[in-house]
């Protein structure tokens, strides 16, 4: 799946115009979808509001799966990024987590 970013322009994350791949996709109840992916200059993948993209190839890669939450968010990525805390394990630099981070954006 790829998007183009359409602003703001003067954002720090993501440049105007610019395709990047979804490494995955969050809707969480009472809030916006939103989509994760990678950062311009640092690489840091990040959640941003779905609303300010425009879908370019809207194709869900084969080894995404869907992981439905007790609280009632969905999320569709790779499947190993969905377990609990995996997200607070990769922002705390947890090899494994890191490990399967890029493993899962690869296979995306």
């Amino acid at each position: 799946m790829r998007v183009v970013w359409r602003g703001p322009s003067d954002d720090t994350w993501l440049r105007a115009g610019v395709t990047y791949d979804v490494l995955e996709v969050r809707a969480e109840p009472g809030r916006p979808v939103q989509l994760r992916v990678a950062a311009e200059q640092s690489g840091t993948p990040a959640l941003f509001d779905s609303a300010r993209f425009d879908t370019v190839d809207g194709t869900i890669p084969s080894r995404w799966r869907a992981r439905l939450s007790p609280g009632g968010t969905l999320t569709l990525g790779p499947e190993e990024w969905s377990a609990p805390g995996f997200w607070e394990a990769y922002f705390d630099d947890d090899p494994e987590a890191v490990v399967a981070y890029e493993q899962g954006r690869v296979r995306s």
